[in-house]
């Protein structure tokens, strides 16, 4: 789980949020001021995932820190702390991008629940930023596969963009949050099958050798345009590990046709 930062000039609150985070399984860090927990987060960028900020502090207070921080990360939630009931700070802080509130002093309860509402908050952001980046990759890579295939697809023509053919497979790597993808294209003329790009992987593509289609799973996959999933190579008694095998952490691969104007 990701770092919590506390920014609270009171040391007892700062203790009884870290206290409180810490039992319940999170990553607290602590600031006794604006400008050293702007220092935290600017070091810490990518590793912080809900900030804990006090109103009312000395040279610095939370809503010029409020400010900073949205600057800095504006996706991570930030929940303001106060001991005063000034109802102008507090909306005033919602209005800059606070995720929520918590009057002092504070309830053990009611503290978690914020926590874990502003930290799911932060994953749901962080994963539909994710999504959203790989649909435009998607389509991208979709438009100028469409716009090379027009009519008939030419092993010559398509070995030639090689740079079109890794940044495919390394949109696939993305979306299916794979470390090790390679791609065997068709030559429809000698109904073969080879490797023409890899990513993650040492391989000399060269020296590999070339598959009729319907042959072994890649052929069978090339043939039928029905995707294989293998969960483990020791237990598949019709196939058996390559010379490539120690390059992967496990046994399991998935082996995926894609298809271009519906065809493979």
């Amino acid at each position: 789980m990701q770092n919590i930062l506390i920014i609270d000039d009171e040391l007892f609150f700062r203790e009884f949020v870290s206290d409180n985070l810490k039992k319940a399984g999170y990553s607290p860090l602590a600031a006794a001021g604006g400008r050293e927990g702007l220092n935290i987060l600017e070091k810490q960028t990518g590793n912080i995932s809900v900030i804990f900020l006090d109103i009312i502090m000395p040279e610095m207070d939370g809503l010029a820190t409020l400010e900073k921080i949205k600057e800095i990360s504006p996706d991570i939630p930030v929940i303001m702390m106060t001991a005063h009931t000034d109802e102008e700070l507090v909306l005033r802080a919602l209005k800059n991008g606070a995720f929520d509130y918590l009057a002092k002093p504070l309830y053990i309860e009611e503290l978690l629940l914020s926590a874990k509402r502003a930290y799911d908050h932060y994953l749901l952001v962080a994963q539909n930023k994710k999504k959203l980046k790989q649909l435009k990759n998607l389509e991208i890579g979709a438009q100028r596969l469409v716009e090379m295939t027009r009519g008939a697809i030419r092993m010559e023509v398509v070995v030639k963009n090689n740079s079109l053919l890794q940044a495919t497979i390394e949109l696939i790597a993305s979306v299916l949050e794979a470390e090790k993808v390679s791609m065997m294209l068709v030559d429809e003329d000698k109904k073969e099958l080879r490797v023409v790009v890899a990513n993650g992987l040492n391989l000399d593509l060269s020296n590999l050798p070339v598959r009729k289609v319907g042959e072994g799973i890649a052929g069978a996959v090339a043939e039928k345009g029905e995707a294989v999933l293998v969960k483990d190579i020791k237990d598949a008694k019709e196939l058996r590990e390559s010379g490539f095998s120690k390059q992967y952490k496990t046994g399991s691969f998935l082996c995926v046709p894609v298809k271009v104007m519906g065809r493979p």
